[in-house]
């Protein structure tokens, strides 16, 4: 391999990690509930405190997993012993730039700049993740002028990329199994069906925290939330 070669496979090996550790820090940061304790009552705080340590758990898992596979894509595929064991159950596609991992960085990026807008729009109207308040203001300007919930609708776009690149069977987590259990048929089903539940069961947990949200802003602002109501979309503007 030529020098030139070599430096410009370095650069996207080097520029392919930063961008996973940035998007593991937009996931990190979704996963963990912001708990503001003084928008709670004393006798409210023991009830969210498992929520709020399931969250920081969570939170750890996406930090960990997505910073092993930064390291990992650095180093791939002359990828040392001590940092993948068993190189040879990764699958390329997830360690080197190609249309998947473009596709993943683009979508995460993309939603965590949804967030940032989310947040400087609503400033102090913003709810807790784990606590739902009446807001004293109906924010229907920016990005909410196109969507009612952008946020979701985030949250759960980078938590399908995040379960297309990172946590896969043949990701940086098969460095430390073996081949048999990777190249096995019942744990790909396995696996498919753990993400499936896990799915589920974020698409559950959004229906829920929309209708209580919406129950308290029809509540609070009567026709006015109904008449926004009606000319927007909940997730995508002009779909669904």
């Amino acid at each position: 391999m030529s020098r030139l070669s070599s430096l410009t496979y370095i650069c996207a090996s080097l520029s392919l990690s930063i961008c996973i550790l940035t998007t593991t820090y937009i996931t990190t940061s979704c996963f963990t509930a912001s708990f503001r304790p003084e928008i709670f009552a004393e006798s409210e705080r023991d009830r969210y405190a498992n929520k709020v340590i399931a969250s920081y758990s969570l939170g750890a898992v996406a930090f960990f997993l997505g910073n092993y596979h930064a390291l990992v894509a650095f180093s791939y595929p002359e990828t040392y012993f001590f940092i993948c064991p068993n190189a040879s159950n990764l699958s390329p596609e997830l360690f080197t730039w190609n249309p998947q991992t473009r596709s993943y960085v683009t979508l995460v990026f993309a939603s965590g700049y949804v967030l940032v807008q989310c947040f400087t729009q609503l400033g102090s109207h913003a709810n807790s993740n784990l606590h739902l308040t009446a807001p004293k203001k109906l924010v229907t300007g920016g990005i909410y002028s196109w969507v009612q919930q952008p946020s979701y609708a985030a949250n759960f776009a980078i938590l399908c990329a995040n379960i297309a690149l990172i946590y896969r069977k043949d990701g940086a987590v098969a460095c430390w199994l073996s081949n048999s259990l990777v190249g096995g048929n019942k744990v790909e089903l396995a696996l498919q069906l753990v993400q499936g539940f896990v799915l589920a069961a974020a698409l559950g947990a959004l229906g829920m925290r929309v209708r209580s949200e919406e129950a308290i802003l029809k509540n609070t602002f009567g026709s006015d939330w109904e008449a926004y109501h009606k000319r927007t979309k909940r997730f995508i503007p002009g779909v669904i």
